[in-house]
């Protein structure tokens, strides 16, 4: 799915599409159209995403995501106003009940202004869901932020600090999905 997920992105963005929203949505249409799934083909399935595109001229961050959300630290804080939420649905898979009836996806285009020295990250799930080794519950997103928070003010290698810490939180139990967590200064 990552890869039919890439080129259909660079398929639509050649388009000129610059409206987050309208790209995720397009990306629903594409990836619903290839594998034939209003048709009730056997492929159903799907992609969470996050998607952001930064206007540098005027300092802002527009923002729209598919059950992945976007986490912004501005200084070293993290303000409710600036942690953004994706719709709670993937883009793709047709199908939403026996009745097959289409599920109706309303993309957000989230704009937020950013000051120069924001951070951004963009994350999947499989960070913050993993199982403790010793309490066997979920880390969470507020250990997750509190991670984020401290890797950015952290002299030592942010991949290593975030890789350090998803070890220490998991210890002996096995890793339950894949990880990605991408991080970028805003300048």
């Amino acid at each position: 799915m990552s890869m039919l997920g890439s080129l259909l992105l660079d398929k639509i963005i050649q388009r000129n599409n610059l409206d987050t929203a309208q790209i995720l949505k397009d990306l629903n249409n594409e990836i619903i159209r290839v594998l034939d799934q209003n048709s009730g083909g056997e492929l159903q399935d799907g992609m969470d995403i996050a998607l952001c595109l930064i206007d540098k001229k005027n300092n802002q961050l527009y923002f729209s995501g598919a059950r992945n959300g976007i986490i912004i630290i501005s200084g070293d804080k993290i303000s409710n106003r600036i942690h953004k939420h994706p719709i709670p649905f993937i883009v793709g898979y047709f199908v939403i009940s026996k009745k097959s009836k289409e599920m109706k996806r309303d993309f957000k285009n989230n704009q937020v202004s950013y000051n120069k020295g924001d951070w951004v990250f963009m994350y999947s799930d499989g960070y913050f869901d993993q199982l403790s080794g010793t309490t066997m519950t979920s880390m969470g997103m507020d250990k997750f932020k509190a991670i984020l928070q401290e890797s950015i003010s952290n002299d030592t290698d942010k991949k290593d600090f975030l890789l350090q810490e998803f070890n220490a939180w998991k210890g002996e139990f096995p890793q339950i999905d894949d990880l990605l967590v991408m991080g970028f200064k805003l300048e």
